[in-house]
């Protein structure tokens, strides 16, 4: 490390003053004794001008001394404000020597990683680094400020070759540690214990060089690789990947050059190498990722051999971590299940590697029967609902070629019966459970095994039913509405129309009359069902009032389904909040015909008012709810309205979901496509620029040409006034002028007239 000389401190010579603390000070500092100095310099102050630039000198100085780099550079900068011209040059100087002393403690904080800055966090490394940079600028613009003052001045000249050298120091200087690597024969290791993304930082490439490194990779293993430029420098970088003899060319195909490469399967144990250079004479730092694979063959689970139907490994009903699906190869299970029970079958991959299909199959393995559908967190989940006894097979199979290691779980429905509900048994009306309104769930119905619930109504109560359920479990169950009539021995017909959506129904009895009513739900499902019974409005609104308006909304903090009710011209506000990169589905379903209902999504506008993003108002009676979806990177507060249209009442089930959004997708080919279309587009901009600046030159030049031609002619003679007289004489001139024609029309019409026209002259005259 090249050293820093420190300014000479000035004595008499420049501070004339009888001010015994600053002389003491004086001694102190030739001394050593930099803190005595200091205290002396301060206590000085008090006695001395406002403005004692030689003064602040000397504590910048002492400052210095003490390594107290950012309170010296803050008496430099006052003390070099002084007149003295020799005076202020050592200023400069120093100040520019304090500016290089702090970027060194700066560069010394980044290479230990320790954290001697109280103030500097372990997070915060690279932002020393920035700082060392500024520093080290702000060291040459003090100390090439000296050598104006003082050219002659050797310790700054030493200090500024220094400081510029830091600044922008040469590439060779900045060279990494894996040089010399300049040739295929020089390629320096790259670790692959781990088969994670690993990265090398602080790279450095100099023009005209280049920078090979070599991999140790298995027959059948893989690699990836890619180079990132940093910020700064000059020119591009390219990537390619070589067989062990160093001259074979393995990626990337063509000409083209790119900064990934990837074998997908190494012909042949060795030592890959990888080569980075630059376009155009490129200078730059840059960090190299890789990633190498071992072969499949060593990683493979303890299933195998189990490629085809025929040797599916028998699995019950657990988890498997630590599967492993090899490129090209096809992974087969098999589960057997007993009468009236059901198969649930999820798997689980990063994604990182590629994509994975998970289907059931029948016994022999030709028949696909259902294929697994994305669920949340990364998992793909299949059902079979009551498939019947026998074996079922699970096929696992990777989508473009994918090799990735995976997770298994299998889960067994037991029958139907074993998973019935608290309120069994409930299968008559005689059986019938009392309910009171309110929201039950986990409720099970099984198939010739139907649910009864009964509820009393008032005589002015209305009254509302559903039933919600997970389409991917089965059929939607029936719901069917009785009145009790304690006079009739059979069940009566049902009243109310059913309706609803795929994962709802329901039935809404506007003041049916007093008296007791079957709740009838049949199929085989699980299912939550919902009571409410109210009075007429306003009386009978919902719990959730008041919340007619956005400052008192109804705030829903979690996700799941409420029951509300909206009476006439009344309106119904939620309040909503979406994190930052979600997306928020909110629905309502109700009985259409009782009275339609819309929905709508508003925001604050900025001026304490709302603003609507979004509003359904489509449902009809074959379509009785209203569905909004809103996707946001920021995080968001909305306000769901529900009213009714022409102040129509009705019942209705509010359904609210947030979800985390899928992080954007890096088609690479797709981006390659933009990349290179915008390379043609800028070429075909550029040329077109070039030529229209040929043409306004061409113009231009052609403008001028005809200024100068117009200058050149005649000024055109100025028109005179016509006077009546100028006017007829005008008129006979062009009359005349038109008996002199070839063609004379009067003469033609005279002759055409005459009875001689067709007699020829008997002599030639």
């Amino acid at each position: 490390m090249s050293r820093i000389a420190i300014g000479a401190f000035v004595l008499a010579s420049i501070f004339w003053t009888t001010n015994g603390d600053v002389e003491s000070g004086n001694r102190f500092y030739s001394k050593g004794a930099f803190a005595k100095a200091l205290k002396a310099y301060k206590e000085a102050e008090s006695d001395l001008p406002a403005k004692t630039y030689a003064l602040n000198y000397n504590k910048g100085t002492v400052l210095t001394r003490l390594k107290s780099y950012q309170s010296a550079v803050i008496e430099f900068q006052k003390g070099c404000d002084v007149h003295d011209k020799s005076l202020r040059a050592r200023c400069y100087f120093n100040l520019g020597t304090a500016y290089a002393l702090w970027a060194l403690e700066k560069e010394e904080l980044v290479r230990s990683g320790k954290k001697k800055d109280k103030k500097l966090k372990e997070d915060k490394i690279d932002d020393a680094r920035q700082m060392a940079k500024r520093l080290w600028r702000n060291a040459v613009d003090a100390l090439e400020q000296a050598l104006a003052l003082d050219p002659k001045m050797a310790d700054a000249r030493h200090n500024l070759e220094v400081a510029l050298l830091r600044v922008d120091p040469a590439c060779e200087v900045r060279d990494d540690k894996y040089e010399d690597n300049g040739s295929y024969k020089q390629a320096k290791p790259l670790a692959t214990k781990s088969e994670k993304w690993q990265s090398v930082d602080d790279l450095v490439l100099c023009s005209d060089d280049e920078d090979w490194y070599k991999v140790e990779l298995k027959k059948a293993g893989r690699l990836q690789a890619e180079v990132k430029a940093k910020e700064g420098g000059t020119g591009k970088l390219s990537l390619e990947l070589y067989a062990p003899n160093g001259t074979t060319r393995l990626s990337p195909k063509g000409e083209t050059p790119g900064t990934e490469v990837e074998l997908p399967n190494v012909p042949s144990s060795g030592h890959y190498l990888l080569r980075v250079r630059g376009i155009e004479s490129a200078e730059r730092d840059y960090t190299l990722k890789y990633r190498a694979i071992r072969p499949c063959s060593e990683k493979e689970d303890s299933f195998e051999s189990n490629n085809t139907p025929q040797t599916a490994k028998l699995l019950s009903a657990k988890s498997y971590k630590k599967l492993m699906l090899c490129r090209d190869d096809l992974d087969w299970y098999r589960v057997e299940l007993k009468r009236d029970e059901g198969l649930i079958a999820r798997i689980k991959f990063s994604g990182d590697d590629g994509k994975l299909r998970l289907r059931a199959f029948d016994s022999t393995g030709t028949k696909a029967l259902v294929t697994a559908t994305a669920e949340e967190g990364g998992v793909y989940q299949l059902r079979l609902n009551n498939p019947g006894a026998g074996s079922y097979l699970l096929e696992v199979a990777g989508i473009d070629h994918a090799e990735t290691p995976y997770e298994l779980e299998v889960k067994v429905i037991p029958p139907c019966r074993q998973r019935d509900d608290k309120y069994e048994e409930n299968d008559t009306p005689e059986q019938a459970k009392r309910l009171k309104p309110g929201i039950y769930k986990k409720l099970q119905v099984c198939k010739g095994d139907p649910d009864y619930f009964k509820i009393k109504l008032g005589a002015t109560d209305s009254l509302f039913a559903s039933v919600t359920f997970d389409p991917k479990e089965g059929k939607a169950p029936k719901l069917l509405l009785y009145k009790v009539n304690p006079l009739q021995s059979t069940i009566p017909k049902p009243i109310g129309l059913p309706t609803g959506n795929d994962r709802t129904r329901l039935v809404v009895l506007s003041t049916p009359g007093e008296g007791e009513y079957f709740v009838r739900i049949s199929g085989e499902i699980g299912y939550t069902l919902a009571l409410e019974k109210k009075p007429p409005c306003p009386k009978g609104d919902d719990a959730f009032e008041e919340n007619d308006y956005p400052a008192n909304a109804t705030v829903l903090k979690k996700d799941g389904t409420i029951l509300a009710r909206v009476c006439p011209k009344d309106n119904d506000y939620f309040k909503v909040s979406v994190p930052a990169n979600h997306q928020l589905s909110a629905s309502i379903v109700f009985d259409h015909n009782a009275g339609d209902l819309d929905l709508s999504m508003l925001s604050d506008d900025g001026k304490g008012g709302t603003k609507t993003i979004g509003s359904s108002r489509k449902s009809s009676p074959k379509r009785p709810f209203e569905a909004l979806v809103l996707k946001t990177e920021t995080a968001k507060t909305v306000y769901l309205l529900v009213d009714g249209r022409k102040g129509a009442s009705n019942f209705y089930l509010l359904d609210i979901k947030r979800k985390k959004l899928p992080p954007p997708k890096n088609d690479k080919k797709k981006n390659d496509k933009k990349k290179n279309d915008k390379k043609k587009n800028d070429k075909r901009d550029k040329k077109n620029d070039k030529r229209d600046k040929k043409n306004d030159k061409r113009d231009k030049k052609k403008d001028e040409r005809d200024k100068d031609d117009k200058k050149k002619q005649p000024p055109k003679p100025k028109r005179e006034k016509m006077t009546p007289r100028k006017m007829r004489d005008e008129m006979f001139k062009k009359k005349l002028e038109s008996m002199k024609n070839k063609r004379n029309l009067e003469y033609e019409k005279a002759l055409r007239q005459s009875p001689l026209r067709y007699e020829n002259s008997r002599k030639n005259w």
